[in-house]
């Protein structure tokens, strides 16, 4: 359900993200699933941070103050969503659906930055380790996928997504033995 409800996203053009999933009491089974619109939701613009009672101010003054991340709303309150339930033959049936969104929906052309969009096949994954072992930079590795595929928008995942695929095999090799592989 989830696959069909991104390829419907897809083509209208916003992103979908999990949100609620039911179990039937004492069991893992699935008893019902909501996929909503990444914009449903509100931003929590109203969270306190604690502060310890036994501190001193003269602790705090040496210390350097954070600036505030600089983050994009993208929280609207969107009602958009999809409800499945698995019914009694053994199959998830749709049963709430609501199709208007409070929100503008993205060009086709941007749909791949979307999240739900965004993903690193296994194929791709075994190209990208290839090029790490026979000495590719990340960006240049990235830049080729580009070139074969037709340009960024055909590639599949983000700069960004791909950055992080790089990493997480760095950090593979670490924990498989010595550190000083990943400086080659």
């Amino acid at each position: 359900m989830l696959e069909i409800y991104e390829k419907h996203a897809a083509l209208l053009g916003f992103s979908v993200r999990k949100h609620t999933t039911r179990y039937f009491p004492g069991t893992k089974n699935v008893m019902e699933k909501y996929f909503v619109c990444c914009a449903q939701g509100k931003r929590n613009i109203n969270r306190k941070k604690k502060v310890k009672k036994d501190r001193n101010d003269k602790e705090d003054e040496g210390k350097k103050k954070r600036k505030p991340r600089k983050v994009s709303i993208t929280r609207t309150d969107c009602k958009a969503c999809i409800r499945v339930k698995y019914n009694e033959e053994g199959l998830f049936e749709v049963i709430h659906h609501v199709i208007a969104h409070n929100h503008d929906l993205t060009r086709t052309q941007w749909n791949y930055l979307h999240r739900s969009q965004r993903e690193i096949t296994k194929e791709k994954g075994q190209a990208i380790e290839s090029m790490q072992k026979s000495g590719l930079s990340a960006m240049d590795s990235y830049s080729y996928m580009c070139e074969e595929a037709g340009g960024e928008e055909c590639v599949g995942h983000s700069v960004r997504d791909h950055l992080n695929y790089c990493t997480r095999l760095k950090m593979k090799t670490i924990e498989g033995g010595d550190a000083t592989i990943t400086y080659k």
